[in-house]
């Protein structure tokens, strides 16, 4: 009403005295003729003013139609405001000339509706009837059984409130019986046989239930702006409707991918011409394309033989710290089958993790709502960055009257978020509203009756995190991983150790990554098994293949770039070193990333006699960008992504996370989804990817040879890093529509030219402890004796013949850099003058064994490269040097 300074207002006696002080400024007042008696409170107002009914019977026909300009606004339709303050979207002359158009008439049609404005012509043109609701939610029930609907639309709430009703009602009988028992409540009157489920996306399960009940379901899709887009019988798009699809690389969608996806815009004879007062976001929402006018629907949508499917809704989505897009509406679909649930909303909470805020059924489920959302989540088959981190327990219902439902039922997602986002701050898992923000993070007693920690238990995980010293209740973080605290290997192995100690149970490091939670550690020690989370590994890779994008870039000439992912890691390093007299792009995560590329890369060269060359190559034809290779288009703009598409020949992925104890959820993000991204790219133009695997796939499987697709048969048997390389490699081997070559890497050993070592390197760790207390035992079971070191020079070297002689490459190629011979550590250590005892105590590793059964092959390898070389006493002395200057 401010918006619009109308002059001129017909409102219902309902609201009249609600809005009578707001209504001061209007000229003229007309109510409309309702019935009180419809509603459950009216407050009268101050003043008498003239009803429609009496302004008629005093009116005259007018002698001649007025003229009117097509363009002249003459209605504004409000939007729900479900995700933001609500828009007024313009209706011009012509607009609802098109919505009048003569059509033949049909059967009877009676249907029910909030909104009388809205959709009334199709109906009346037909020959149906409408009635208009009392304007009270609550009595909406009341209002379908007296009108006894032939068709009746609403929103999925209303529908979800149907099915969990019918749950509640039947617990206990036969689906059958159930459904008969129902369909005798005629909750929806005796005449009703089809519905419409409007305003959001429905799960299948709500859809199933109202099948089962004697109703025809149909999708209804349309928007204020435009009006209805479908064919409510046929769910076909309308006549007059142009529907399009373009790219949404922020979510990873894209037209030309298979099927074409991206985000829905629609042209229509009843779309409006914008929204009033508001022409930045008219500008942002109606699109011009090839000189026609588009709107922007925010649906994300599939378009297959003129039937939309709409798959994710862009406003709602958002990211995680891992760089996945979660969507709120899949998530709540699910976990809303929950016994128990009544409402629940998913949203990025203040700490970065996904936060349900929700309404419950019945009270007495609080204390396990968390349990229950943790089982039925993984049972549902949602990711583990999709798993909510923390509950919020609403103390009232979502209704029209507390602004959480819109005025049409829709979940009023934008209000809910405002109202509940400050209470993530916490970190609490469950919070109740009841508790006020300030007492929230001193508040000591948990919601949830969590099984005690046991006090040694607590003594052990306080002495050795130090991110959970300050936690004054350790019952509050119980549902964590151990490693969410941002422990390493060592800590593990620390805490490993203490166990061992103080309750006499061996949990070596590794199986101490595969506990999902403190509370279940507890209950392993309490003497209950460890149920490990089953993973449909066909499935993984299914949805880390991308299908072929058809867009191809060849017609660019200078399509000459090297893209290279990982130039800060140890490898990463001297691969970009071996580039030189290449044009180089470099995407690297974090702040300050070009002194760190910098840093890196004059390590790898200050003993090189040429430094100047590669000093100045580097400062010439090396590109440093901003980005994250785990994010949809590599966290990079529209237009930076685009250039590197139009750029881009050859891309190098050495990136990835390696670490050998974590299990494969937790290195999903950084060694699988990355790949998936980077498939992407180079199906987009066609670039030539080399992948850096590593030889631990082959760990368990009997397979020695370069043999390029490796069998599943022995997954199980991997650690979480070597599953993660598999699913990767499957998903590159799968996926059509670019040259690829994988790479699979052994242990990375020190720079014959630099002396460069890898830090992260078991070995590494082991020598340097060494080094620093000079003493060395050569028959220790404490000690690897043997190392199979293949020096990481060669490996680069050998990248770049393979670069060079790409063209000449098959369309999938494998090689293995493993080493032909492992090396001692007496022959590594000899040019050091160390005191040889019996056994050591400064260094303490699970699992050491000097036993390697067999060697993987690596022929191709040596044809390309020639023979693995061992370390010379001078390379040793080089290398031994730069750890004794870094430790």
């Amino acid at each position: 009403m401010n918006r619009c300074k109308i002059r001129l207002a017909f409102i219902s006696k309902n609201n009249i005295g609600y809005l009578e002080e707001e209504l001061k400024s209007v000229e003229k007042i007309i109510l409309i003729d309702d019935c009180p008696e419809a509603y459950s409170t009216i407050i009268s107002p101050q003043h008498q003013y003239p009803t429609v009914m009496s302004i008629i019977k005093k009116s005259k026909t007018l002698p001649k139609p007025l003229i009117c300009n097509p363009n002249t606004p003459r209605l504004l339709l409000s939007t729900s405001g479900s995700t933001g303050n609500p828009k007024l979207v313009i209706m011009n002359e012509q607009t609802l000339r098109n919505s009048l158009q003569p059509s033949q008439p049909n059967l009877q049609v009676i249907t029910i509706t909030s909104s009388l404005i809205r959709q009334p012509y199709d109906i009346i043109n037909k020959g149906g009837s409408i009635a208009c609701y009392s304007g009270s939610m609550e009595r909406l029930r009341e209002d379908i059984i007296m009108v006894r609907p032939t068709f009746f639309g609403a929103t999925p709430t209303f529908w979800y409130s149907l099915y969990q009703e019918f749950l509640f009602e039947t617990k206990g009988l036969k689906e059958q019986e159930a459904i008969e028992l129902y369909k005798k409540k005629r909750v929806l009157g005796n005449r009703c046989k089809s519905v419409l489920i409007t305003g959001a996306k429905s799960s299948e399960e709500i859809k199933t239930f109202l099948f089962k009940i004697g109703l025809i379901v149909t999708d209804g899709y349309g928007t204020s702006e435009t009006g209805s887009l479908i064919n409510m019988s046929t769910g076909k798009v309308n006549d007059g409707v142009e529907l399009k699809l373009i790219d949404c690389p922020e979510m990873g969608y894209f037209v030309n991918s298979i099927p074409s996806r991206g985000e829905v815009i629609a042209k229509t004879r009843k779309m409006s011409s914008g929204y009033y007062g508001d022409e930045q976001l008219t500008n942002e929402m109606f699109i011009n394309i090839e000189g026609s006018i588009y709107f922007k629907t925010g649906d994300i949508g599939e378009i297959v033989d003129g039937q939309i499917k709409i798959i994710d809704r862009k406003a709602f989505c958002f990211k995680t710290p891992q760089g996945c897009f979660v969507t709120p509406t899949v998530i709540e679909n699910k976990l809303s089958k929950i016994e128990g649930i009544e409402q629940i909303v998913i949203f990025n909470g203040i700490n970065d993790q996904v936060t349900a805020v929700l309404t419950l059924k019945e009270n007495d489920i609080e204390k396990d709502v968390f349990k229950l959302i943790k089982t039925n989540s993984i049972k549902e088959g949602l990711k583990e960055y999709e798993i909510p981190q923390q509950i919020i327990i609403a103390k009232e219902h979502f209704t029209v009257k507390n602004g959480m439902l819109t005025l049409n039922g829709k979940i009023n997602r934008n209000k809910i978020i405002k109202h509940y986002k400050p209470l993530s701050s916490s970190h609490q898992i469950i919070i109740k509203e009841t508790q006020t923000e300030e007492n929230i993070e001193q508040n000591d007693v948990s919601i949830k009756q969590i099984p005690i920690i046991s006090k040694q238990l607590e003594e052990i995980l306080r002495n050795s995190i130090k991110n959970i010293k300050y936690i004054k209740n350790i019952n509050e973080i119980v549902e964590y991983r151990i490693t969410d605290f941002g422990v390493d290997s060592i800590i593990m192995t620390q805490i490993s150790q203490l166990i061992k100690k103080t309750f006499n149970i061996e949990i070596n490091t590794r199986l101490l990554y595969k506990f999902r939670s403190i509370e279940q550690l507890q209950n392993y020690l309490n003497g209950m098994p460890l149920i490990e989370e089953e993973i449909l590994w066909e499935d993984e890779i299914k949805q880390a293949i991308r299908t072929e994008h058809q867009i191809q870039f060849n017609q660019h000439k200078n399509k000459n770039k090297i893209l290279l992912f990982g130039c800060n890691g140890f490898v990463g390093k001297f691969i970009l070193r071996e580039l030189i007299g290449k044009e180089v792009i470099c995407i690297v995560r974090g702040n300050n990333y070009q002194e760190k590329v910098l840093s890196s890369f004059k390590e790898t060269i200050h003993c090189i006699n040429n430094k100047k060359d590669y000093e100045i190559w580097f400062n010439t034809h090396v590109q440093i960008i901003q980005g994250e290779v785990s994010e949809q288009n590599f966290g990079l703009s529209e237009k930076i992504y685009n250039e590197l598409l139009q750029s881009v020949s050859i891309v190098i992925l050495s990136s990835g996370k390696t670490h050998m104890m974590e299990n494969y959820q937790m290195l999903y993000s950084s060694n699988v989804l990355s790949v998936s991204h980077v498939i992407e790219f180079c199906q987009r133009n066609s670039s030539f990817l080399f992948d850096v695997s590593s030889l631990s796939v082959l760990s368990g499987s009997q397979i020695l040879n370069e043999e390029i697709d490796i069998p599943l048969t022995h997954i199980n048997l991997l650690n979480g890093y070597a599953q993660s390389k598999l699913i990767a490699e499957k998903a590159i081997i799968g996926s059509k529509g670019f040259k690829k070559c994988i790479l699979r890497l052994g242990t990375a050993g020190p720079d014959r030219y630099s002396g460069v070592c890898n830090t992260l390197s078991k070995y590494i760790q082991m020598i340097s402890q060494i080094l620093i207390h000079k003493k060395v035992s050569y028959s220790t079971s404490n000690l690897y004796q043997l190392i199979p070191f293949i020096p990481v020079d060669y490996f680069s070297s050998s990248l770049r013949s393979l670069i060079d002689h790409c063209n000449e490459m098959n369309e999938i190629t494998c090689f293995h850099f493993g080493c032909e011979s492992l090396s001692s550590l007496k022959q590594l250590l000899s040019v050091e003058h160390l005191e040889e005892v019996d056994e050591i105590d400064y260094w303490q590793t699970e699992g050491i064994s000097n036993e390697f059964k067999s060697l993987p092959s690596i022929e191709n390898t040596i044809k390309l490269s020639g023979h693995i070389p061992l370390y010379s006493p001078e390379e040793c002395k080089l290398f031994l040097k730069w750890i004794k200057e870094h430790y």
